[in-house]
């Protein structure tokens, strides 16, 4: 933000009469740039966790325990409770996430 801001203002220096016009575009776009992606990263950030590997399913499927985002059921809704039969485990915690590998991405299974 702050290297951005810098170079808003050398370019205020700069600026020629020829100039003003694309001033005012970069002006306008270096705007647009800070309020989608520096302030949506701060709103979005409560989103933001790890996951600590807590049993490994065969077919490369993964029992996860989330770390941070305590309000992430209210946003995004339960994931409901997982058969002992599928992990092999009880009870399912709010916590824990059933995450897959797939292809080399990851995925997790509501």
């Amino acid at each position: 933000l702050v290297p951005r801001l810098g170079y808003l203002g050398l370019l205020f220096v700069r600026i020629e009469t020829v100039g003003v016009a694309i001033f005012i575009l970069v002006a306008i776009i270096l705007l647009v740039d800070i309020l989608r992606g520096d302030l949506a990263m701060l709103i979005h950030y409560r989103h933001t966790c790890s996951y600590e590997v807590a049993a490994v399913l065969p077919g490369r499927v993964f029992v996860c325990k989330r770390h941070g985002a305590m309000f992430y059921e209210q946003r995004f809704g339960s994931r409901g409770n997982v058969p002992e039969e599928v992990v092999g485990f009880a009870p399912w915690a709010s916590d824990f996430a059933l995450i897959a590998d797939l292809r080399g991405v990851l995925v997790e299974l509501r």
